[in-house]
Order: structure tokens, then C-alpha cells, then sequence
């Protein structure tokens, strides 16, 4: 956004001070047009909107005057020529400030006022967007994962997403992927405002949906009597979990704790002694996007009476 300003009072290079009274000021421009009449305030000494960069026109309707305040007291009013052009036109330049001069030549002395009822453009270019990725699960198990972004602006925004250099489309966040393979993968964002500035930001995720891999290679394979039996077991596809429990066969429960090959396990026995009871060793292994499985060892204690 920018400033548009029109000086109403001025002063000439001799020292004498004007004021412009009973103008009419159209200025025009892109998605801003607006009037302005210094008789509804003669006491004003400057007329100012905000505006957008681009180009304009600034027209002085017939019927305005010059006012001579200083010297003499009290005002004067005196014959004044235009000389800019009428319309004038100008542009508003992002990260610049402009003078655009109303030029007069006043009869009073035919003295030019070229100081005077200067427009003063000032923009101040609002930063691009800025996109931030907040959220990316990596690695992740699922094939369509959510990936969730901000983005900072000073006005509106449209955002786009892309998947490993492809083409741009239109996103929101949260952004769900369509499937993807199994391996690395780069999420591109960017944001594009009014002025076709844009802001970008990128992640890099892994997909990964195949889990780790267990094989228990042995364990008791008859009735077991001692206090401890021992369990052995191989494993594959990098898991950063080993975990392991024991229950009775048929009916899953209890907590698994981390276990790592051969574990001795403590054995549970039957109630009442004289019964013999099933159980079932199962092995967990999970890597670091969470796909998990297990194997299962199934094996039976008694007590000797």
C-alpha cells in the first residue's frame, strides 16, 4: 500500500505562502477512484488516501483558486494558471517515494509557484508470503499422509502444492497426498499474493508401509517344568522396537516389555499344580514409521507332583 497526498498550502520560491480553495481533486486508479472538495473543510491543509501500486491520474476540476495568505493579512485571492498537464497522470512504485509537482504560474507578480500542491506518493512494499510447513510425518506408514502449513501475508493469498518437482495445483492445509510409493518424498508450498510476489517452503518425508520382519527359531518344544524357558529369535527391516510377553494361550493380554535374542522368560505355572496350562510366546518388532509385526511360539507348563 501506498500514500497518496495532496498539499493544499504551499509556498512559492519568494517566500509567499498560497492556499488551493474550492477545488474539486479526482484521483483515479486501480481499485481506487475517489473525490475530494476542500470547500467541505477550508481549514485543511492536506488531503491524503491510501492506495495500491500502480497508475493514476490526479485531475483539478474548473472553478478552484489561489489564496494569497502571506503576505498580505487577510487573504487574498489571486489569478493562477495551471500549468502541469490536467489530468496528470503518475505511478505508484513499490519501495519508492515520488513528488509529482501541480504546477502554478500566479499572476500576483508573475511569480511560478513550483513548490506548492505537490502530490507525495510514499509506498511502503508490504513483505511477500512467507509459508511455513508445521507438519510432516516422516517416516509414516500411510501412503496418503496430511501435511499442514501457514502462511503469512499482508493481504490475500492463493496456495499451491506440489509432490516431487510436478506441477503446481491449488492446496489448503491441512493437505492430504494422493497415494504414494514407498520411499523419499518432497512437498513443495508456495504462496502467491495481489501483486504476484511469492513465498515458498519445502520438507522432505519418507514413506514407509512395510513392516519389520520376525522369525522365532527356537523354544521349548515339550512340557516345560523348570522356572525359565529360553527363546531365540532373528529379525529383519531395521526395527527400532524389539518387544516381548507371554499369555495364555487363546487370549492375547498383558504388556509387552523389550526383549532382545535368546531371552530367558520366566515361566508361569498352572493353577491348581496338577493342571497343565497352555501359553503362547509372541515377539513385536516396530521400525520408525510404526509398521509393526509379530511371530508367536506356542509351548505348555506343568509342576511335577
Amino acid at each position: 500500500m501506498g500514500t497518496v497526498s495532496l498539499q493544499l498550502v504551499g509556498q512559492s520560491p519568494s517566500g509567499t505562502v498560497y492556499r488551493l480553495r474550492d477545488a474539486v481533486v479526482a484521483v483515479d486508479g486501480p481499485a481506487y477512484s475517489e473525490t475530494w472538495d476542500t470547500e467541505d473543510d477550508p481549514d485543511r491543509t492536506s488531503l491524503s488516501a491510501d492506495v495500491d501500486v500502480g497508475e493514476y491520474e490526479v485531475e483539478l476540476a474548473e472553478g478552484w483558486r489561489l489564496e494569497r495568505l502571506a503576505p498580505p493579512e487577510p487573504p487574498v485571492t489571486v489569478d493562477a494558471t495551471l500549468l502541469s498537464d490536467n489530468p496528470l497522470a503518475f505511478a505508484v512504485s513499490a519501495g519508492a517515494r515520488t513528488r509529482v509537482p501541480l504546477r502554478f504560474r500566479v499572476e500576483d507578480g508573475d511569480v511560478e509557484l513550483d513548490q506548492g500542491y505537490d502530490i507525495e506518493i510514499e509506498v511502503e512494499e508490504p513483505l511477500p508470503p512467507a509459508v511455513t510447513i508445521t507438519s510432516v510425518p516422516s517416516p509414516t506408514s500411510d501412503s496418503t499422509p496430511t501435511i499442514s502449513f501457514v502462511v503469512t501475508a499482508s493481504g490475500a493469498v492463493s496456495t499451491e502444492c506440489r509432490l516431487d518437482g510436478g506441477a503446481f495445483a491449488a492446496c489448503t492445509s491441512p493437505y492430504t497426498t494422493p497415494a504414494l510409493s514407498d520411499g523419499a518424498h518432497v512437498i513443495h508450498v508456495r504462496a502467491t499474493d495481489g501483486m504476484g510476489r511469492t513465498g515458498d517452503a519445502t520438507a522432505a518425508f519418507v514413506v514407509d508401509t512395510v513392516a519389520p520382519s520376525v522369525i522365532i527359531t527356537s523354544g521349548p518344544t515339550q512340557v516345560v517344568y523348570s522356572t525359565t524357558t529360553t527363546f531365540a529369535f532373528s529379525t529383519a527391516g531395521s526395527p527400532t522396537s524389539v518387544q516381548c510377553r507371554s499369555y495364555a494361550r487363546g487370549a492375547p493380554s498383558g504388556a509387552f516389555v523389550s526383549c532382545s535374542s535368546p531371552t530367558t522368560w520366566a515361566v508361569q505355572f498352572p493353577t491348581p499344580p496338577a493342571s497343565y496350562a497352555p501359553w503362547t510366546f509372541e515377539v513385536r518388532v516396530t521400525d520408525a514409521a510404526g509398521n509393526a509385526r509379530s511371530a508367536t511360539w506356542d509351548y505348555a507348563t506343568a509342576i511335577i507332583i
